[in-house]
């Protein structure tokens, strides 16, 4: 998530208790087929809250995307049966892996997208 450092609000903790906040989250299916539960996705509930709760303003990825003539990719898994992938509206977001994981999957996603220039840029910028 990109945010200014001057918008505070989007941080601000939950106005109910954490049981309460499970109780109103559904993980969807993907989700719930990796084993995600209800409760490890709180801090996404938290902030979906504030934008609403203080009438931020915001862009989703996909929106930034589209805005730049770039409208997503197709994926499909190497556990996909014939004909099943969804599409990513996002760039990376998995958070069952080790960070050693995490790094190898963005690399391989920066390729897939055919933008390895930002890749080099990060490396000469280290």
């Amino acid at each position: 998530m990109i945010v200014s450092d001057l918008c505070a609000d989007l941080w601000r903790p939950l106005e109910t208790t954490p049981e309460t906040a499970v109780a109103r989250i559904t993980p969807t299916p993907l989700e719930r087929k990796a084993g995600v539960t209800a409760a490890h996705l709180v801090d996404d509930f938290a902030l979906a809250q504030n934008i609403a709760r203080f009438g931020l303003r915001f862009k989703s990825f996909e929106e930034i995307c589209k805005e730049r003539g770039f409208e997503g990719v197709e994926i499909w898994p190497e556990s996909a049966k014939p004909g099943e992938h969804y599409r990513t509206e996002y760039f990376y977001h998995e958070y069952l892996l080790t960070m050693e994981q995490k790094a190898k999957a963005i690399e391989t996603r920066i390729k897939e997208w055919r933008i390895e220039h930002v890749l080099e840029q990060f490396r000469e910028d280290l």
